[in-house]
């Protein structure tokens, strides 16, 4: 799951549960971490914010979201 999103792959089956979630990701390397929105992460088709040096290493979806309901319009 995180490769692909990652990758910024069009195929990212959970890309858009993440945005929807307001989830923010975790992007690592040897100067430390910083925190992105997934709304911020996403630049293009394969492209993101990431440097050349830096990983993915945590997806945090917010708690308030785990109580989350889908609605259908009535």
């Amino acid at each position: 799951m995180i490769g692909n999103v990652a990758n910024a792959s069009p195929c990212a089956d959970m890309a858009p549960a993440l945005l929807c979630l307001g989830a923010h990701a975790v992007i690592s390397s040897t100067s430390g971490s910083r925190i992105v929105p997934f709304n911020e992460f996403f630049t293009g088709v394969k492209r993101n914010v990431m440097r050349p040096d830096e990983i993915l290493e945590e997806i945090v979806v917010p708690a308030d979201m785990a109580d989350a309901v889908a609605t259908t319009p009535s």
